[in-house]
């Protein structure tokens, strides 16, 4: 990583680091460097506990005014705190993973998409998070539901039918919509997010989505 550092640090726009067996904190540290990343991927290291908060931390701040795409999943210390504070001055984010993630609560998460600055996303994927549900998504949606593309909420314990009623009147532009094992969803749901709801005069939003992947959701009769 040093080796690379010293050759290409001042030239690089992207780097992806996918299932690094070694990352650790001294990896993340020179990973600081590169000044002009606008991808970064340090997704499933090897060990999820060898980076630490404070690494994670110092390493979206010292890079995300750049950044563009950043996918920074598995990583068991991505704290609630590291990415509001990490994120802070982002200001070019599209897109934005961080699955299994078991240290993001569901408050924390809503009050960094409330806070957040940067312009709405075109992809997000916090699946696998447990603990995230429907104060994270309204404000996920709130912040970036009028750009939004694609998102994955795979896996999130606490969403409640009327957090995902959200969806369908603030995903206009989706086109992917994961939703797999999220408890709640069932035909009705699916049914308003297409259609509208007829009931409120509410026209559906997300007309053009193409795959809401659905494994798990044992409500729902036709699997999409």
């Amino acid at each position: 990583m040093l080796a690379l550092k010293k050759h290409c640090a001042k030239t690089l726009t992207a780097l992806r680091l996918r299932e690094i067996g070694l990352m650790n904190d001294a990896f993340l540290e020179a990973i600081r460097g590169f000044k002009l990343l606008e991808e970064l991927n340090i997704a499933d290291p090897g060990n999820s506990n060898e980076c630490t908060e404070d690494a994670l931390l110092g390493l979206l701040v010292a890079l995300s005014g750049k950044l563009r795409a950043l996918d920074i999943s598995s990583h068991s210390y991505l704290t609630d705190r590291a990415l509001a504070d990490g994120l802070h001055g982002a200001k070019h984010m599209e897109e934005l993973v961080a699955r299994h993630s078991p240290e993001l609560t569901d408050a924390g998460v809503a009050e960094f998409f409330s806070k957040w600055e940067n312009p709405p996303l075109r992809r997000v994927d916090f699946g696998r998070n447990h603990e995230l549900g429907g104060k994270a998504l309204v404000a996920l949606l709130q912040h970036s539901g009028e750009r939004l593309e694609e998102l994955c909420i795979n896996g999130w314990g606490g969403v409640e039918a009327d957090a995902l009623k959200e969806l369908g009147r603030r995903g206009r532009e989706l086109r992917r919509l994961d939703v797999g094992w999220v408890r709640e969803v069932d035909d009705f749901l699916v049914k308003e997010w297409m259609e509208g709801e007829a009931e409120d005069n509410i026209s559906g939003s997300t007309k053009g989505v193409k795959r809401i992947p659905s494994l798990g959701c044992t409500k729902l009769n036709e699997v999409r």
